[in-house]
């Protein structure tokens, strides 16, 4: 059961990093536009249309990526709750070792 757990975040983090890459990109994509446009042609209103075309055309794909990130999460998730035994066996974190010397405050 952890090492499916281990698996999933695996996936989780492979996912995310696909995400923040992608908005990223869109982000460098949509700057540099609008970047050339005023550092070459100041006040060319084709040229800042051009340069909302390419914004457009970058953040469009964003939703799918999260998507993506949002069903990756899900299936890794479905392999059930996080519970005691899978904290508390040598495959999981181990903790099993440390219980017997610590007590709980009252």
């Amino acid at each position: 059961a952890w090492s499916a757990r281990r698996r999933g975040g695996e996936s989780i983090q492979k996912a995310a990093a696909k995400l923040v890459a992608g908005r990223a990109k869109a982000g460098q994509a949509c700057g540099a536009a609008v970047f050339t446009c005023l550092q070459t042609k100041p006040g060319d209103p084709a040229c800042v249309g051009k340069a909302g075309g390419t914004c457009a055309k970058a953040v469009a794909g964003i939703p799918k990526l999260e998507s993506v990130f949002a069903t990756t999460v899900a299936k890794a998730c479905g392999a059930g709750p996080l519970i005691a035994a899978d904290l508390l066996t040598a495959d999981g974190l181990g903790a099993s070792a440390s219980c017997g010397s610590t007590r709980t405050a009252r």
